[in-house]
C-alpha cells in the first residue's frame, strides 16, 4: 500500500487494542487500517525513539517515497 509508505508517525493509533494506522487514500478517502502484530512491530523497530516525522526514512535521513531507482545500485571503488 503506497499510501502507507509515507505515513507520519502521529498516524499511528490504537483502536479496540489493536495498533492502526490512518492514511489517505487516492480520491481523498482517509480510512484507519489495522496492523498484524509483525508490521506494527517493524514499525516500531523503523521509529525508534522519535516522536514525529515520517515512519520511514530514506539513508540521507529524509522521508522515503517509496520508489525505487531504475539503476541497480553501484559499488565503491576498490582500493587501488
Amino acid at each position: 500500500m503506497s499510501e502507507a509508505a509515507g505515513a507520519d508517525i502521529q498516524a499511528l493509533g490504537v483502536e479496540r487494542g489493536h495498533r492502526t494506522l490512518v492514511v489517505t487514500r487516492k480520491g481523498g478517502k482517509v480510512v484507519t487500517i489495522p496492523l498484524a502484530p509483525r508490521t506494527a512491530r517493524a514499525i516500531d523497530l523503523a521509529i525508534g525513539e522519535r516522536t514525529e516525522g515520517p515512519v520511514f526514512l530514506a539513508a540521507d535521513g529524509l522521508a522515503w517515497t517509496g520508489t525505487l531507482t531504475s539503476s541497480p545500485p553501484t559499488s565503491p571503488e576498490p582500493p587501488g
